[in-house]
């Protein structure tokens, strides 16, 4: 992504409504699958700035992989968690190594996201689990995703069907933001016809007042509530996806 997402990003995602309603889907699914300090091994794939890494070391011992130097750089700053430089193409860890693998907005970034889902069916061990979250239809396409370096957007039944053609079992898997949807489309649509020079910047360079992020916070945990007790959006602008290795 460009730098300056990364940056933006490291100052952002502990606080950021958007990253905070991903994670507590996120959070809601571990807990009630693994127990804090249940010693389990997770691997946070494309780790970024190490947000995700911190958080989930409550459960077990994390170990954070990208690619990226500049992303390690601010890894290091914030997560005490082991990091390993690595292509998600060809990781370097052995086989039935991992009890959780994090893939939080990464396949989306991958050349060959079949790939790097195979090398994750690889590493877990034999019941492990894939957590995914993904950017959703490709109608979406916007500068947002130019500025994160984005190569696709998926669907649900896309992302279904590649982790089945790879041996996986998909245990749950929902969109969510369901209900901005109407709202981002017409957003993104509208700020894409004035974009009117070449600096390409994410969402979340648009500062926004207070009460409106407040309020965008609370329509998050209104949609969380049915997704915590395993009811599927049929749409939204972000898929959540868990399968499981045979």
């Amino acid at each position: 992504m460009e730098q300056t997402e990364l940056k933006k990003m490291y100052l952002d995602d502990r606080f950021n409504w958007w990253y905070l309603s991903r994670q507590r889907i996120i959070n809601n699914y571990v807990k009630r699958h693994y127990c804090k300090d249940s010693n389990i091994r997770i691997l946070d794939l494309a780790s970024a700035c190490g947000a995700n890494a911190d958080f989930f070391s409550k459960y077990g011992k994390v170990i954070g992989t990208d690619i990226s130097p500049e992303s390690f750089k601010f890894s290091k700053m914030r997560s005490s968690s082991l990091l390993v430089q690595g292509d998600a193409h060809n990781l370097p860890f052995v086989n039935n190594s991992f009890d959780l693998v994090l893939g939080i907005d990464c396949l989306e970034h991958f050349e060959n996201d079949t790939e790097a889902i195979c090398q994750v069916y690889r590493l877990l061990k034999s019941g492990g689990r894939f957590v995914v979250t993904v950017p959703a239809y490709m109608q979406l396409w916007s500068m947002h995703d130019e500025a994160f370096h984005h190569l696709r957007r998926y669907t649900a039944s896309r992302i279904r069907k590649i982790f089945v053609a790879n041996g996986f079992t998909v245990e749950f898997c929902t969109y969510w933001t369901f209900s901005l949807l109407p709202l981002l489309y017409v957003f993104r649509k509208v700020r894409r016809h004035l974009r009117c020079n070449d600096n390409v910047q994410s969402d979340f360079f648009t500062k926004l007042p207070a009460l409106i992020e407040k309020g965008l916070s609370l329509v998050q945990y209104l949609e969380y509530v049915p997704i915590k007790y395993g009811l599927p959006f049929p749409c939204g602008v972000n898929i959540f996806c868990v399968a499981i290795k045979k």
